[in-house]
């Protein structure tokens, strides 16, 4: 699972590699707050790719 977020995730974020957002990626504590988070403070100064939708 960490493999196909990661993967999305690089697709739509500049200047961080898959591998980097796969390492941060981490199981939160309780599993009520959900399945994986992510520190977004990695992504402060990275750019986000334009994406289209549909």
């Amino acid at each position: 699972m960490k493999e196909n977020v990661s993967k999305a995730i690089a697709k739509v974020v500049g200047g961080i590699e898959q591998e980097q957002i796969k390492e941060l990626l981490e199981t939160p504590p309780d599993s009520s707050m959900g399945d994986m988070a992510l520190p977004c403070f990695a992504f402060a100064n990275v750019e986000l790719a334009l994406c289209e939708i549909g």
